[in-house]
């Protein structure tokens, strides 16, 4: 689709320029078309550095293994609290995800259905870093196979409603010429706080090795 991103599996990833303290309270939503050749793939991940991998944390991740799509917040005393969906995904076809974070409860939709929930136990980490988009860290080495696009970051739990809207796009999302264009509305990230690293880890903008699609 025109607007999406392809990512190749190996080294390609987006990242936020700007650093948060771990949130607590945020919405993830994407649309993905998963190679059918993958069944592991980072979708979006918070950790420590920005760029290559977070030697010290990485405690947000949505992400596939074995098809099936994850959402996992780590916290100390405990380590991971994971939900995961009952199908798997890794068909080839679009398909909407959401995750959303409000203190310790977590839940998680597929194409504009709750799937699962969880109240997450331990207690959360503080510490600056940033929002990876297909990347994950050395730790847990996924990178994404596949189409991305309408990536959304939200600075709260938005309604089960809203997540409908966002998945009542027909088979395929409704893409624009601008992969981030969403990210102005309303939502923690503006199209300026982002950093393509696709193909290389550059704070430039690069698709394989060619400066080639920069939003």
């Amino acid at each position: 689709s025109m607007g999406s991103i392809n990512l190749d599996g190996v080294n390609d990833y987006i990242s936020t320029t700007k650093s948060y303290s771990t949130p607590t309270n945020f919405t993830l939503s994407l649309w993905f078309k998963a190679d059918p050749t993958a069944s592991n793939g980072a979708l979006m991940t918070f950790g420590s550095s920005q760029t290559g991998s977070s030697s010290s944390y990485m405690h947000r991740r949505l992400y596939m293994s074995g098809g099936k799509i994850y959402f996992g917040i780590w916290n100390s005393g405990v380590g991971w609290n994971t939900i995961n969906s009952a199908a798997s995904y890794n068909d080839g076809q679009w398909h909407q995800v959401a995750a959303t974070l409000t203190g310790n409860v977590m839940k998680l939709y597929m194409d504009g259905n709750f799937e699962t929930s969880l109240t997450a136990s331990g207690t959360t980490v503080n510490y600056t870093g940033y929002w990876k988009i297909g990347s994950a860290e050395s730790v847990f080495a996924y990178h994404f196979k596949g189409l991305l696009d309408d990536v959304r970051i939200y600075s709260s739990e938005i309604s089960s409603q809203q997540i409908r809207d966002l998945a009542a796009l027909d088979d395929t999302p409704i893409v624009t010429d601008d992969f981030f264009a969403n990210l102005n509305s309303s939502n923690v990230l503006s199209f300026t706080e982002l950093t393509y690293n696709l193909g290389l880890n550059s704070t430039q903008c690069f698709y394989g090795t060619t400066p080639k699609y920069c939003g």
